[in-house]
């Protein structure tokens, strides 16, 4: 497929998904979450409840916190945006999955929160109930070893598991390449005053401020030249996402950050958050992770990125073993192209730091920073873009 070609999800419109889901008519009340159990098999009628908004992510989103004697979840309520029907296909990736089975279904030691999905017929809404797995979040500026070694292994599993597997990825509700890297990479182009066609990138920068508030920081910390080689990354994909496609493609959770794990007293680590699933090179989760956690927002523990070779070394023995052989090579190749891919997507996040009161050592570390970034893309490009 080419990269700039647009392809809605295949086998799981809003209307089919809306056909496999049960059906709930009135609020997130004690009523809503017995029932919801009950179809999970859970024993246990909630008597009383009592529910929160949580409005504290950047990126806005209907999310409930509710506790009940029968247990603490959290319910994230999906509500159709045109510009998810028109960049994706449909409003409902992630109940979708759900409903697929890929996510009730995932290797030791991921497992995925989410208890209950259904459809609210008056509001057109589809909703997640999920355990409330917050306590096993790490806080930012933390980082433990041992259990990133648990997920890894565990992705290696789950990259193995569809490892190439094109027609069982094409029956799967998840975005292609194309989409997954163009939902930020086209807003960010356009927040940097380049020329989008996209009708539905206008929605996105009103409803997301990041794009407004950060783009313009990273364009002035970058310069001009720099600047320009950011946005054409942006706009001009194919030079990079053309030989990144070439690669093998798996199923990724798409947005592997810290704020979407958690590590549960059992051992197992809850993979929530799939909303951006996809079908593309097991290294994009990885770089995704990176870029974020070692280079964005790293570890108080004065480390640099090169510093956690050793992890990269360890998922790719993981991934071997469960592959049973792997190009070494090509999988080295699609992690810089990775890291291309997400530096093109979330390059803005560098300068958060930068967005206030930042400190005169605040400063100088980020422009270091970017500059670092802006070398590494140029360097992978040259050796592996045409």
């Amino acid at each position: 497929m080419d990269p700039g070609e647009r392809m809605t999800l295949p086998t799981c419109t809003a209307e089919r998904l809306v056909g496999r889901l049960p059906v709930v008519d009135g609020e997130p009340d004690a009523a809503y979450v017995s029932a919801a159990l009950g179809r999970a098999g859970r024993p246990g009628k909630v008597g009383r409840l009592e529910s929160d908004r949580l409005d504290g992510g950047r990126i806005s989103a209907n999310v409930l916190a509710l506790r009940s004697e029968a247990g603490a979840y959290v319910l994230k309520k999906f509500v159709p945006e045109p510009w998810r029907i028109k960049l994706f296909g449909t409003p409902f990736n992630e109940p979708a999955l759900w409903a697929h089975g890929l996510t009730r279904d995932l290797p030791p030691p991921l497992s995925c929160p989410t208890v209950d999905a259904a459809y609210h017929r008056a509001r057109g809404e589809c909703w997640i109930l999920m355990d409330d797995v917050s306590a096993g979040i790490a806080p930012r500026g933390s980082f433990e070893e041992r259990s990133f070694r648990l997920l890894l292994n565990g992705l290696a599993r789950l990259h193995a598991r569809y490892w190439g597997q094109t027609t069982q990825q094409a029956e799967l509700p998840i975005l292609t390449l194309d989409q997954h890297t163009a939902m930020f990479t086209e807003p960010s182009a356009a927040a940097g005053g380049r020329t989008v066609a996209a009708d539905w990138v206008p929605e996105v920068l009103e409803k997301v401020f990041l794009f407004r508030r950060y783009v313009p920081v990273l364009l002035d910390v970058l310069g001009p030249a720099d600047g320009d080689f950011y946005l054409d990354l942006c706009e001009h994909r194919t030079r990079w996402l053309t030989p990144l496609s070439m690669v093998p493609p798996t199923v990724i959770h798409g947005d592997l950050r810290r704020a979407n794990i958690a590590v549960l007293p059992s051992g197992t680590i809850s993979l929530f958050d799939w909303d951006f699933a996809a079908r593309a090179p097991a290294a994009a989760d990885l770089a995704w992770y990176w870029f974020l956690h070692f280079w964005c927002y790293p570890p108080n523990d004065g480390k640099s990125p090169e510093d956690r070779e050793h992890l990269k070394a360890y998922y790719v023995h993981r991934l071997e073993d469960a592959l049973g052989t792997l190009d070494r090579a090509e999988f080295d190749r699609a992690w810089d192209l990775s890291w291309v891919k997400v530096f093109a997507q979330l390059g803005f996040c560098l300068v958060d730091p930068l967005v206030g009161n930042p400190s005169p050592e605040d400063v100088a570390r980020v422009h270091t920073l970017c500059d670092k970034a802006i070398d590494r893309a140029k360097r992978i490009l040259d050796v592996h873009a045409g």
